[in-house]
């Protein structure tokens, strides 16, 4: 399968319950989700995030390069290890923040 049918995917991939009813995420698992990949906690101890901390010792050029090669890692493996559409909002994530370092005035 390729990665376009796995980003896009359609309803005839979603899984189905012994019910015969279609097995959506309900909102919380969606909120977990998100917190997942915007803000999880174990990349928030403190003040400061991760990706904070790492521009300040490394700057944004490094982080900017660092960001670019996790969106890559994330495309590799997708449907490999986490949730694809957790993996696909990592990549998101990922590419936003080099977008945003590139355009910040650091």
């Amino acid at each position: 399968m390729g990665k376009m049918n796995l980003i896009c995917g359609s309803i005839m991939d979603r899984p189905f319950s012994s019910e015969g009813s279609t097995d959506y995420p309900n909102d919380k698992d969606m909120e977990q989700k998100k917190e997942m990949v915007n803000h999880p906690d174990h990349y928030n101890q403190g003040e400061i995030e991760c990706i904070d901390a790492m521009i300040s010792a490394y700057g944004k050029d490094a982080v900017m390069a660092f960001c670019k090669c996790s969106a890559f890692k994330y495309q590799w493996r997708m449907g490999h290890k986490d949730d694809e559409s957790q993996e696909i909002g990592k990549i998101e994530w990922y590419l936003n923040k080099y977008k945003e370092l590139k355009n910040a005035k650091l």
